[in-house]
């Protein structure tokens, strides 16, 4: 479904999720798709070219972001709205391009470049594969088995990311296209605001900094909520000696309002976009623990309501026809079963039914290993929960906190709440976000 046209010109952030996802249409479908979106009223003839041409021209006056950010844009807009409307064909043609942010001549002037940059982005992911193949073999000789399951996985990715980029030499222009993007992103909003970089307009970069195998280790790496300069500059400290306990204590001085009221309000509204549950009353136990200082409170509280949350989300996805787990008459709980490695469902051989398993614990932990939960996860966040998280959450609960500084294990249970909140509430976005891309 796509929501009810506005009957106006500007663009709403639902209508530009639309351009971007529809932008690869011809120059002519695009320009009706949109006209049809924004005006169901028929006020717009789409067979007359000439109320076409007017029409795309009144779009670019009412929407002058991102056009005058920059003098290049600036011009580019001018120079559109001077068309004549006769020239109908040119006018839908810039249409586009200008929505787009660069020209087809552009991206066939960077193909040179392109080839360069393929050569190099192959070498960096043979690098980091030899580096990931070299830490697995040391890690099995210690029989350090979650650790190599990871970096299996790690090597799985890598090997993906280069059969990818050896498509894009077979076909270039695409990876041409790619990087006239990136330069009309940075362009437009600049190198903090832009998805990509004009150097790194594949993410391959992006990519090698996330299978570091030290990255496997890093006691904070499913922080993927925080900045990338602040989450670099963590891991940094972590390469450099510094530990678990430093890194916790550095990132809450650095980051004053962290663990804050704001902070915990902030992840209400989050909480309540992922689950669909009003959690305000364990949040507001939450913070009383936190601000009374009662640390082993206040990880008992984080991390029942993480356990929780998993449970929501879950149910949240069965609705979206992704299915996590069925309930039987008899109560009995049932997990469809995910092909981690391979990213699919797991499925009865020579048919399309799912293959299911018996709950036998009906913990949130079996959620995270049985089911397509560990595929939309960000990816060190369900090794976190997985691993370390449920680790700590048996101790704490049990009592066994010998040896523990539960002080920071509070620290990081509301962190670890954070990011989870964080990535759920993304993922329901971009879920939702897929209605709107729908004519």
């Amino acid at each position: 479904m796509r929501p009810i046209g506005q009957n106006d010109y500007r663009f709403s952030v639902q209508d530009e999720i639309w351009i971007e996802s529809h932008i690869h249409l011809s120059q002519i479908d695009f320009l009706k798709g949109l006209v049809e979106r924004k005006f169901d009223d028929g006020s717009i003839p789409l067979s007359s070219n000439f109320s076409l041409v007017v029409t795309a021209q009144r779009f670019i006056t009412e929407n002058p972001y991102p056009f005058d950010q920059n003098d290049y844009d600036r011009n580019w807009r001018n120079a559109f709205l001077r068309l004549p409307v006769e020239n109908s064909d040119e006018v839908i043609s810039e249409f586009q391009f200008l929505l787009r942010g660069y020209k087809d001549v552009d991206a066939q002037q960077l193909l040179h470049s392109v080839t360069d940059d393929l050569t190099r982005f192959r070498d960096l992911i043979d690098n980091r594969i030899v580096a990931t193949e070299q830490a697995i073999s040391q890690a099995e000789s210690i029989n350090r088995t979650k650790r190599v399951e990871r970096l299996h996985f790690n090597l799985y990715e890598l090997k993906g990311v280069r059969e990818s980029i050896n498509k894009l030499h077979r076909f270039p222009h695409i990876a041409a296209h790619r990087k006239a993007l990136a330069i009309a992103l940075v362009r437009r909003f600049g190198t903090k605001t832009a998805f990509f970089s004009e150097k790194d307009y594949l993410g391959v970069e992006s990519k090698i900094r996330r299978f570091d195998p030290k990255l496997v280790d890093f006691p904070l790496r499913f922080l993927g909520f925080l900045p990338n300069s602040e989450y670099q500059r963590l891991f940094r400290l972590w390469g450099n000696g510094a530990s678990r306990s430093e890194l916790l204590r550095d990132l809450v001085s650095d980051n004053s309002d962290l663990l804050e009221e704001e902070s915990f309000n902030e992840a209400y509204t989050k909480i309540a976009l992922a689950s669909h549950k009003s959690r305000s009353g364990q949040l507001n136990e939450l913070y009383t623990c936190w601000t009374n200082s009662c640390p082993l409170s206040t990880c008992l509280v984080a991390m029942t309501i993480v356990e929780g949350i998993l449970w929501d989300f879950s149910a949240y996805l069965n609705s979206r026809d992704m299915p996590i787990f069925r309930t039987e008459e008899n109560g009995h709980i049932y997990y469809y079963l995910w092909e981690r490695k391979k990213q699919r469902y797991k499925t009865i051989p020579n048919s399309s039914d799912l293959v299911v398993k018996r709950a036998s614990h009906r913990t949130a932990r079996e959620l995270l290993e049985h089911t397509r939960l560990s595929g939309l996860l960000y990816r060190e966040l369900f090794y976190y929960l997985y691993d370390d998280f449920y680790l700590d959450r048996n101790n704490i609960s049990h009592g066994n906190l010998a040896d523990r500084n539960i002080e920071e294990d509070a620290i990081a249970s509301v962190l670890c709440l954070y990011a989870l909140i964080d990535n759920i509430a993304s993922i329901i976005h971009d879920l939702d976000d897929k209605s709107f891309t729908e004519i």
